[in-house]
């Protein structure tokens, strides 16, 4: 019997809107690869900004402090996305409603409730030429432009026909069809004004097959959220029915590019799900305590077979995708680029 040993790696770009929906699928399902928040595509892709360590300290939660910092210093763009091992990108808008800050010329920062908390912007800079309203044009300008140079580099590392668009909005009424308070309703109209106009640019990029959409009568605020009220934490039937869709999207996502490793008797099986292409090239490998174990040279085969005799829990599998021309350099030639794949094999 085939046995599964690497569920799909899911990388979240957003908010706890997505990433609250993994808390309703089964650990064997989904490994969560990293997790971005507080970001506008409008500033993700721009110069990183000057934190000073002092600043950062004033943020209480250690983990939005480590929002902060990836957030000022581009860390998803400039480093991870190259190597993160996801299998999928969940990206969701929520986080568009924080206006940006032109900390310096180039250098766009998500203007989010913990980064005032630093010190790092005051309330008199909302009134100064480098504040960026959210949903402003100049916003929308500067969102194109982010979502142009983040789908390029998703695009360099095999990764752009791997989104999924959590496409959500914000609530007007409790799950009980008790109204949200009035004071406001502009505000949520607004928000939801500009998250349409976003995801009508996304449609450019991402296929109607890797959208979440939620029926309207699923999102509806919960007044019991483990976050607290607000119009984008829903009750309980919002994130089921998006784990409904996502699941399937994610087995979808695997026929295409993903790791898999399967142990039948006393043989590994390691492929990688891809249609055959001479563009790819693959090395594989089984490495346990410090001990290459098997490896397998670069090949056209996008598998590799080992005899499991010895016990393999605790053992890392690598794969090496080297791509002859995923994209063009400055020259105009193809360049040469490697994804790596590892996981490790537990003893379940």
């Amino acid at each position: 019997m085939h046995k599964s040993l690497t569920p799909p790696r899911l990388l979240v770009v957003g908010s706890c809107v997505s990433r609250d929906i993994l808390n309703f699928l089964k650990k064997d399902q989904f490994t969560l690869a990293d997790y971005y928040a507080r970001s506008s595509l409008a500033a993700l892709t721009t110069l990183p900004a000057e934190l000073a360590a002092s600043q950062l300290e004033r943020i209480a939660s250690p983990f939005q402090r480590k929002t902060v910092e990836r957030e000022t210093t581009k860390d998803l763009y400039r480093n991870s996305i190259g190597r993160i091992e996801a299998d999928a990108v969940l990206i969701d808008l929520i986080d568009e409603r924080f206006d940006t800050y032109e900390a310096a010329p180039g250098a766009l920062i998500t203007a989010s409730v913990e980064l005032h908390e630093s010190g790092f912007f005051t309330d008199k800079d909302r009134d100064g030429d480098q504040w960026v309203r959210s949903g402003s044009q100049r916003h929308r300008e500067l969102w194109q432009r982010g979502v142009e140079r983040l789908f390029a580099k998703l695009k360099a590392y095999g990764l752009d026909q791997r989104v999924i668009v959590n496409k959500v909005f914000w609530a007007d009424q409790f799950e009980d069809g008790t109204p949200l308070p009035n004071d406001n309703v502009k505000k949520r109209r607004l928000a939801n004004e500009h998250l349409a106009w976003m995801y009508s640019e996304l449609e450019r990029y991402v296929p109607a097959k890797r959208w979440l959409v939620a029926d309207a009568q699923n999102l509806r605020a919960s007044s019991q959220h483990r976050w607290g009220v607000a119009p984008f934490h829903y009750g309980d039937a919002y994130y089921q029915q998006m784990t409904r869709q996502l699941v399937p999207m994610l087995e979808d996502i695997r026929q295409d590019g993903a790791l898999s490793v399967f142990q039948e008797n006393a043989v590994l099986k390691i492929r990688i799900a891809t249609p055959p292409s001479s563009r790819f090239l693959f090395a594989f490998g089984v490495s346990k305590n410090g001990r290459v174990l098997h490896t397998q040279p670069y090949s056209a085969r996008p598998w590799a077979h080992f005899d499991a005799a010895e016990a393999v829990a605790g053992a890392t599998i690598w794969v090496h995708i080297l791509d002859l021309g995923c994209r063009l350099g400055v020259d105009g030639e193809p360049v040469r680029t490697t994804r790596v794949l590892t996981c490790t094999i537990d003893d379940n």
